[in-house]
């Protein structure tokens, strides 16, 4: 029996995952640590130690239980790609859980080359998936311009102020970046 198919270690795994969405939710990054990790999925501190050695790795596989696909959109315009993604974080930013991860990647990325590499894919893949939207268009605008000029707002919006984004305001945000400038 393998790792990936032992119920036993996908029931732990799972427990584990579970217990590092809710602290960082409740606490944030700081509250991972194994011996929190451990207390609140219920089982012995060695057992998260065996499956995830270093609180990097405890940090990591919190990012990991983010969900990364990136989404579908409405139709294959390059607005409603960009809508799609905008919604997408928005949501994901207003789960305290994954604002706690966001926030906690960033900040990890400006000193730690691995998390720096993840987040640096994690943008690739979004800004390569509107380039492909884009499709003619992409040569006539800055699509990593137009992503940060979109995740920019929604990003203060949620995680600086504190307050919620919603659908309307993703649309808002979209129609403004692709505005023709004044």
């Amino acid at each position: 029996m393998t790792p990936d198919t032992d119920v036993r270690i996908q029931r732990t795994r799972a427990c584990i995952r579970e217990a590092l969405v809710a602290l960082v939710a409740e606490e944030g990054l700081p509250g991972i640590t194994h011996h929190r990790v451990a207390e609140r999925a219920g089982i012995g501190r060695a057992t998260v130690y065996r499956h995830l050695p270093t609180v990097e790795d405890l940090v990591r596989e919190a990012m990991d239980c983010m969900d990364l696909a990136l989404p579908e959109a409405d139709d294959d315009t390059f607005e409603s790609q960009l809508i799609a993604i905008g919604r997408k974080f928005a949501r994901d930013v207003n789960d305290p859980a994954v604002a706690g991860l966001v926030a906690g990647m960033i900040e990890r990325a400006q000193w730690d080359q691995e998390s720096r590499e993840r987040q640096t894919a994690m943008i690739g893949r979004m800004v390569e998936q509107l380039r492909v939207a884009a499709g003619d268009l992409a040569r006539a605008i800055d699509i990593d311009l137009v992503v940060s000029q979109v995740l920019g707002p929604l990003f203060f919006r949620a995680l600086v102020a504190g307050q919620p984004v919603d659908d309307e305001f993703v649309a808002q945000v979209v129609r403004r970046a692709l505005a023709p400038p004044v």
